[in-house]
């Protein structure tokens, strides 16, 4: 047994000393290994022949490329959740396809300049259509990866948002992680400081002030948002509520719905942390799903008020303050509130 401790003490030491160089200096040294034989190839020339050189300049162009694609070749990381990890090689699938177009385009270009000096055009015309096909091929695989990405399953990519937004709160908070339910919403949230849910719609007219010059309305059938503009026409958002029969026919401005829910979050200012200025807050309309229909920046109103207005609507209220002091706070926002290409952002 005490033999066993030592061996395992020294493994323990050898591999702590394999470790001494941060993981960030050890890649950029691999960069380096893998670009100095293309730098020999590129400072190498036989010869008077001008094709001569060529070829071997363009030989080590595949170098260089390995050498800035490396993070494409690497594995996740260790320790990431599995949803992460599944996302981060669906990623890298993709970008491994471009970059082996671009490696195809580069052999392309070198069999071009093998065939030149070897006097045979044809085959340097075919080698140069090739190379040029692959390269402009090359961008589409990264750029189809959102599209792709979507045709997964829902729960796999709501798996997705849920840790990435955990793990960008924990990044934010690190020495206090709130607390985060990743079935709640479309990716995920922390545990929010008021809750109520949505019930019956009542009657009547309930108004608050959402900015300096904004007004957050319900009339009995239309949750209207109208944004006040010094030396513009204001603007108006009318956002329907399921189970509610509009009582009118047209509506003014831009028809938005139907909400489910209207959440209330404040945040610091990054800029103010010692100014002792009062936080930010946003309010967003989110549908049954959990995504943003409408964004209203520059909110003066308290959560009382608001929920007050959510619940005379018949929505759910939630009311967070999420602590960005790391990560900004639109990144967080993004991941913990997704939003539908037809959502609005508007300031209030």
């Amino acid at each position: 047994m005490l033999l066993g401790a030592l061996y395992g003490r020294a493994a323990e030491r050898s591999w702590s000393s394999r470790r001494v160089l941060p993981e960030r200096w050890r890649r950029w040294l691999l960069r380096v290994a893998i670009t100095l034989p293309g730098v020999a190839i590129l400072f190498y020339g036989t010869g008077d022949q001008a094709e001569n050189i060529k070829v071997w300049h363009d030989c080590g162009l595949p170098f260089f490329l390995l050498a800035a694609t490396l993070p494409v070749w690497r594995k996740p990381e260790r320790g990431l959740p599995q949803a992460l990890r599944w996302r981060e090689l669906h990623r890298k699938v993709l970008w491994r396809s471009s970059a082996v177009l671009v490696f195809g385009a580069t052999l392309g270009l070198i069999a071009y300049r093998w065939f030149t000096w070897h006097g045979d055009p044809g085959a340097a015309h075919a080698a140069t259509e090739t190379g040029v096909i692959l390269l402009l091929l090359s961008p589409i695989p990264r750029l189809v990866d959102p599209l792709v990405w979507r045709a997964w399953p829902e729960p796999l990519r709501h798996a997705v948002r849920g840790a990435k937004a955990s793990e960008e709160l924990a990044k934010s908070l690190p020495w206090a992680p709130p607390e985060f339910d990743p079935d709640r919403g479309a990716g995920g949230r922390p545990k929010p400081l008021q809750e109520r849910a949505g019930g019956r719609s009542q009657g009547g007219r309930v108004a608050t002030s959402a900015g300096p010059r904004s007004v957050l309305t319900w009339d009995g059938g239309w949750l209207t948002f109208t944004a006040g503009r010094l030396r513009a026409p204001n603007k108006t958002y009318s956002v329907s509520v399921p189970g509610q029969a509009p009582r009118r026919r047209g509506w003014l401005g831009h028809r938005l719905g139907p909400a489910a829910e209207l959440v209330w979050v404040s945040y610091p200012v990054l800029v103010n942390l010692h100014a002792g200025r009062p936080d930010r807050v946003i309010m967003i309309l989110l549908d049954a799903q959990g995504y943003r229909i409408l964004t209203i920046t520059n909110v003066t109103c308290s959560w009382p008020a608001a929920a007050q207005v959510a619940r005379s609507a018949g929505l759910s209220f939630a009311a967070y303050h999420l602590e960005c002091r790391r990560e900004p706070f639109g990144k967080i926002c993004k991941l913990l509130f997704p939003r539908r290409v037809r959502s609005r952002w508007v300031r209030g």
